[in-house]
């Protein structure tokens, strides 16, 4: 499987979009529920904390193709 590239942005996002940096989604948990070995998660780094808890993978990744949550400065 190719490794995926989801965004975040708790200001400007919305769940229903596609998780693109054109349309990213609005909360954490919506992209680690899509999450997958190799795929990285970007949160828009906003004056606005992101306020999850907790987040929860439905999947796991491993050693070769982790999930990497990418916070940018983004304060969780």
């Amino acid at each position: 499987a190719t490794a995926r590239d989801f965004f975040v942005d708790n200001l400007k996002g919305n769940d229903s979009n596609e998780g693109t940096e054109a349309a990213p989604f609005k909360t954490v948990q919506k992209g680690a529920d899509l999450a997958e070995a190799g795929d990285t998660i970007y949160l828009a780094a906003n004056p606005e904390p992101y306020r999850e808890a907790p987040i929860n993978f439905r999947k796991s990744g491993n050693a070769e193709a982790p999930i990497v949550l990418d916070g940018r400065g983004a304060v969780l």
